[in-house]
């Protein structure tokens, strides 16, 4: 749970805007590919598809995320 935390608050102090999150992509496909999944990437944009073989008989599920920043009006730390 920590781990996660730490990359939740990583994320948020480096956020990125749109179409220019390449430390995100970075980051979160780096952590995706340490726990098993297959990543298919995007020509000139950054964001991935990963995906992973359960071999379950169950249904397969999809997650979709955003991982862009807002900028927010004064926060000394929005780009």
């Amino acid at each position: 749970m920590e781990e996660l935390i730490t990359l939740g608050r990583l994320l948020w102090d480096n956020a990125e805007p749109g179409f220019f999150e390449f430390r995100t992509h970075a980051i979160l496909s780096s952590m995706f590919k340490k726990i098993g999944f297959v990543i298919e990437g995007f020509e000139n944009i950054p964001g991935f598809i990963a995906t992973i073989d359960g071999n379950y008989e169950t249904k397969p599920i999809a997650l979709i995320s955003d991982m862009d920043a807002l900028p927010l009006p004064g926060d000394p730390n929005s780009r």
